[in-house]
């Protein structure tokens, strides 16, 4: 008995790792073996709107088809369909909506795998060929929270060991400085960006916020923990170096920039007929604002930054992740917890280091537990810089200096 598995509802990388992990582990727990099929990538940047003054970058790696051919994942997974051939498989179609669990009268985790147990026993008396059961998911439904309760325990891979084994035969440039310590920094913007205008005002530009209308005389007067400017990494991390010791890190920081913030408000601004005046002052803004927001971190000794929705730079990011011994991350977006959850599942990981405002981000839903001990929450508010510095260097020494 075979299961693949089809994510087709146009979600970013790390939720499509997400998503994937847990459905693999779904099958793993009905007993059955996996049969891969490519997962597909979503495009990286929004159609170029010359109309909007907007243009993001296009750039392409030619030598690979899309991130996950970059990660090594369907090379590697591609090992598990040897021998087999899809002529030699009876497909058993079962799309993850709502519509299909209401009528299969499905409504937990239990239930869900005695009835994919019942079709898969109902078929397999019906014919003498293979069974290949294929999960469809084509939106995120509530209902995919039943499958955080399957332990990362049900996997037999991880996605460092994927991703390091596929760099020996595809290697990629480490552009980490000699030091050591490295550290990778993220920081999420584009669509989820908060903005400071021209007229000193702030425009939260977060499509599922819906605030893109709302002038705020103040980010604290939107009263959103989520949002994380990139000064907020900057103020923090400038005090991290000064007490750990610049010239023993190597730092990459890594952003999608604000070319996807600007298209969104500016799109918004002419759609909606707003004044001449701001818009112009916003298209002029927006040429020096990534810059501005980054000079900081440029400025740093033995800092490295690459701004922008290139595809270069996500490689670049996903090959940092990878090799970093500390993992900087705010709570503005949840990219690279999830690929961390999937990646590191030994005592030897990076140390996860993550920036909160007020309320502490929780990660027990992606099923790793273990991945804890490897965490440290930093409150932005109120934190001493010197049991921070103490506790990277406690977890450097117990994993990696032992």
């Amino acid at each position: 008995m075979y299961y693949t598995l089809q994510i087709i509802d146009g979600s970013g990388l790390t939720d499509k790792i997400h998503l994937f992990s847990l459905f693999y582990k779904l099958g793993k727990k009905l007993k059955l073996k996996y049969y891969h099929k490519p997962l597909e990538d979503r495009p990286l940047v929004i159609p170029n709107e010359s109309r909007f003054g907007v243009k993001l970058s296009t750039s392409q790696k030619d030598h690979y088809t899309d991130i996950f051919d970059f990660m090594g994942i369907d090379a590697w997974f591609n090992r598990y369909n040897q021998g087999l051939d899809p002529k030699e498989f009876k497909t058993i179609t079962f799309n993850f909506d709502e519509k299909t669990l209401a009528k299969h009268a499905i409504h937990d985790l239990e239930f869900l795998i005695q009835k994919v147990k019942q079709l898969i026993d109902q078929a397999t008396a019906e014919t003498d060929l293979k069974i290949l059961f294929a999960f469809t998911l084509k939106t995120q439904i509530e209902q995919i929270n039943w499958l955080l309760d399957l332990p990362n325990s049900l996997l037999d891979f991880n996605f460092k060991d994927i991703y390091l084994e596929h760099r020996k035969n595809n290697p990629w440039p480490d552009k980490f400085l000699p030091a050591e310590t490295k550290v990778m920094i993220h920081i999420r913007q584009g669509d989820t960006a908060t903005i400071k205008t021209p007229w000193n005002k702030y425009i939260q530009v977060w499509d599922w916020k819906n605030n893109m209308d709302k002038e705020f005389n103040s980010i604290e007067e939107i009263n959103d923990s989520d949002i994380m400017p990139v000064d907020n990494y900057y103020n923090f991390y400038e005090k991290f170096v000064g007490a750990f010791g610049i010239n023993k890190l190597s730092t990459q920081v890594h952003s999608d920039g604000f070319a996807r913030t600007f298209f969104y408000l500016i799109r918004s601004f002419i759609q909606k007929q707003n004044s001449k005046g701001k818009l112009d002052s916003l298209l002029k803004s927006k040429k020096t604002y990534e810059k501005e927001s980054f000079k900081g971190f440029k400025n740093l000794v033995n800092t490295q930054v690459f701004v922008g929705e290139k595809t270069e730079y996500l490689y670049d990011m996903i090959h940092a992740f990878f090799t970093a011994d500390i993992i900087v991350v705010g709570t503005q977006n949840r990219m690279l917890q999830k690929l961390y959850a999937y990646a590191f599942i030994d005592d030897c990981a990076p140390l996860l280091l993550t920036l909160y405002h007020k309320k502490i981000p929780y990660y027990n839903y992606l099923g790793n537990a273990e991945m804890m001990q490897h965490c440290v929450f930093v409150d932005l508010e109120n934190h001493d810089i010197n049991e921070v510095v103490s506790e990277t260097r406690q977890h450097l020494e117990k994993n990696y200096f032992n």
